[in-house]
């Protein structure tokens, strides 16, 4: 069977992207897919959350379970086929765990006559966006003088 997975980043209203995988596709091989086809760098934490029509977060399946000794994969032990059972399915791909982003991903078709080897890009419409958003928006603190003027009180034998 062939999974076609559509991808929308709700604060990019231009950006979509429909992925097609096989259905004995790991979450791993879907998540080294994502990163391929987006060019982002592969190295970084990466996270499924299945979720309810509601985006309701129900399972995680992270990329390292931290509390094996091994680090086993969840990831790599969970097959697309075992949770995605129909159309509409969600789930959230955390991709950005710095500034917690995730696409909104929902199984858009399944093709049971049809089985491909690997991932394909079936469309993308937009700009990709970047993988790591680093927001330097500090508020703005008025510094009042006197908070430093304590310092004066000391000499150097107190530090």
């Amino acid at each position: 069977m062939t999974y076609t997975f559509r991808f929308i980043l709700p604060e990019e209203k231009e950006f979509m992207a429909d992925i097609a995988v096989p259905s004995s596709y790991s979450f791993f091989d879907l998540h080294h897919t994502v990163q391929e086809f987006f060019k982002y760098d592969k190295g970084q934490m990466a996270s499924f959350i299945i979720t309810d029509d509601q985006w309701n977060k129900l399972q995680e399946i992270a990329m390292v379970d931290f509390e094996k000794e091994d680090g086993e994969s969840p990831m790599k032990a969970f097959k697309l086929s075992d949770l995605f059972k129909k159309k509409g399915q969600r789930m959230l791909y955390v991709f950005d765990f710095f500034s917690e982003r995730a696409f909104f991903v929902q199984l858009l078709d399944i093709q049971e006559d049809k089985t491909i080897s690997k991932g394909s890009l079936l469309k993308l419409e937009g700009k990709i966006p970047d993988q790591i958003k680093i927001d330097l928006d500090f508020p703005e603190v008025e510094e009042d003088e006197d908070d430093f003027n304590d310092f004066d009180d000391y000499g150097e034998d107190d530090f």
